[in-house]
């Protein structure tokens, strides 16, 4: 999976955005001509991609140790599920009750400052709800079945829209979606290659429709025709073109850093700046050293050093998001980018060993979901964008995995599960990719 979505990020989006002009709104100095510069960012990501296989095929030759497997403890469950979805289910009525109810959200009335804490717990329910299902079953010694699992998932979905998708949020809801759809996969019902590309188009539509939702809000109902709706789409600048080459690729952004490093702009080097800012993330305000974030240094590049002036209204902040290459050019300039790669490719050669060396009946599996969806569109994000969707997304789930779990090592001789029964079978074997996860 994360294999395919390199050849669309790539190779594909940059071959695409060439016809339809990959010129970037509400910047003014850019080159006449971006052939020459969307080549030169393909050499130097032609570099990291041989940089991140050699880490591949260096990491992958390291054996597994044993460790130990966590397994559910069915006395736990039957009393933090209920606890913690109470928790969860709490959050989100508050949310509600301090912004003034579902249409304020919807509205965009509401005032969403301060608002983080809540997300972080009332996000997370309808995962939590799935999860529930799902461990209730396997502990009964029941398989769900097929017909269940499809409005179970379903379902879920609509529950992540309500709870989270109408906040404005794409790819909050998505990477929920995804989450979902790869805890079905390893612990349910493997997901077969033809299913992913059939989803492709129903996202596709989802990214666009969404995207005018986020400019038009409530008021989107009054588009009657499809006339309309290309109309209000190309105002907003929410076309299919520039969803594909601005909200899923970042080929723009990379050629146009690299074009204005590369012409003697006054730009700094933000030096580590931004990969240290992200470390620290989470650590509390007072307690961070003054660095420069990738905001930052974004906005120096695109409206000149020391232009940043924070937020609200009328401030000067750029909102773009540079990914895996144009953070490493936003440091130390393109010659980093093979280095970014290459350590990207360790992380995701550990990930990969985690799920090839794991037995399926492990608790962790739980989790890895929100790890993988991290790693399935890394190469999009900056450094801070990771860390905080897997704290955000993952920590409360994550609680929930170590409360409900008892730890007991692996042998020689596999592991003895807590339940038995169907839904078990073959659950303590660790997983064979069989290359439907690459």
């Amino acid at each position: 999976m994360t294999g395919l979505f390199g050849v669309i990020f790539f190779f594909l989006i940059p071959v695409f955005s060439i016809p339809f002009g990959p010129r970037l709104a509400f910047i003014f100095d850019q080159p006449e001509d971006y052939r020459p510069w969307i080549g030169m960012v393909a050499s130097f990501n032609a570099l990291g991609l041989l940089a991140y296989y050699s880490a591949r095929a260096l990491t992958d030759l390291a054996k597994p140790g044993r460790g130990k497997s966590w397994q559910v403890c069915p006395e736990r469950f039957f009393v933090v599920a209920p606890l913690l979805l109470s928790l969860s289910l709490a959050a989100q009525a508050l949310f509600l009750v301090r912004v003034g109810g579902l249409g304020a959200v919807v509205t965009k009335e509401a005032n969403l400052s301060g608002m983080g804490i809540l997300f972080l717990f009332s996000e997370s329910f309808p995962y939590l709800l799935f999860v529930s299902i799902v461990l209730y079953f396997r502990i009964d010694g029941r398989k769900i079945p097929s017909g269940i699992l499809l409005g179970l998932f379903l379902a879920t979905i609509l529950l992540m829209f309500a709870f989270g998708g109408l906040r404005g949020s794409r790819s909050n809801f998505l990477a929920g979606v995804i989450s979902i759809a790869t805890l079905m996969h390893y612990t349910q019902q493997r997901i077969r290659r033809r299913w992913l590309i059939m989803s492709a188009i129903p996202i596709f539509a989802f990214l666009v429709v969404y995207g005018v939702y986020k400019s038009l809000r409530h008021k989107i109902v009054e588009v009657e025709s499809l006339e309309e709706f290309s109309e209000v789409s190309s105002t907003h600048n929410r076309t299919w073109q520039g969803m594909i080459i601005g909200d899923i690729g970042r080929s723009s952004i990379e050629a146009y850093t690299l074009y204005k490093l590369s012409t003697g702009d006054d730009y700094e080097y933000a030096k580590g700046s931004t990969y240290l800012a992200a470390v620290t993330l989470l650590a509390p305000r007072s307690l961070r050293p003054p660095l420069r974030t990738s905001t930052i240094a974004g906005t120096d590049l695109l409206y000149g050093m020391g232009s940043y002036t924070g937020y609200g209204k009328g401030a000067v902040r750029s909102t773009r998001i540079f990914g895996v290459a144009g953070e490493a050019m936003l440091n130390f300039g393109p010659w980093f980018i093979p280095v970014a790669f290459f350590l990207v490719g360790i992380v995701m050669s550990r990930s990969r060993a985690f799920v090839r060396n794991t037995p399926l009946c492990d608790m962790r599996f739980l989790a890895y979901p929100f790890v993988f969806r991290v790693l399935l569109t890394i190469w999009m994000l900056d450094q801070a964008n990771v860390v905080f969707a897997l704290f955000k997304n993952g920590a409360f789930p994550l609680l929930f995995v170590i409360l409900v779990s008892r730890r007991q090592a692996l042998t020689n001789h596999g592991i003895h599960t807590t339940f038995s029964g169907p839904s078990n079978a073959g659950l303590t074997e660790p997983l064979k990719l069989e290359g439907q996860l690459n």
